[in-house]
């Protein structure tokens, strides 16, 4: 299995598949919200490391979106520093992920 990291920013993407890869981990890196969904639509995924901004779409966006078909990890990665960006993106996992009754 495989985690995939979906960054922009090549220094950070190349740094935390370093990281992975060292932990023993098989890590892949996308730069794009489609490239992302693309590849978590391919199925075979452990993890997803997730950088919120994206230059396509908003990291948002995409954590709904995978939701709809997968119930992959999501590990949020984001420089947005303002408490109310963290906890709107809390809320996403909230509303998108199901609830186990």
């Amino acid at each position: 299995m495989t985690v995939l990291v979906v960054e922009d920013e090549p220094r950070l993407a190349a740094s935390l598949i370093k990281g992975l890869t060292e932990e023993g981990f098989a890590a892949i890196s996308v730069g794009t919200a489609d490239q992302a969904l693309a590849r978590a639509a391919a199925g075979g995924l452990r993890a997803i490391v997730l950088d919120l901004g994206l230059p396509d779409r908003d990291g948002q966006l995409v954590i709904t979106q995978l939701r709809h078909g997968s119930e992959v990890p999501i590990l949020v990665l984001t420089a947005r520093d303002a408490i109310e960006q963290r906890v709107q993106a809390l809320d996403t996992f909230t509303l998108t992920v199901p609830r186990v009754s």
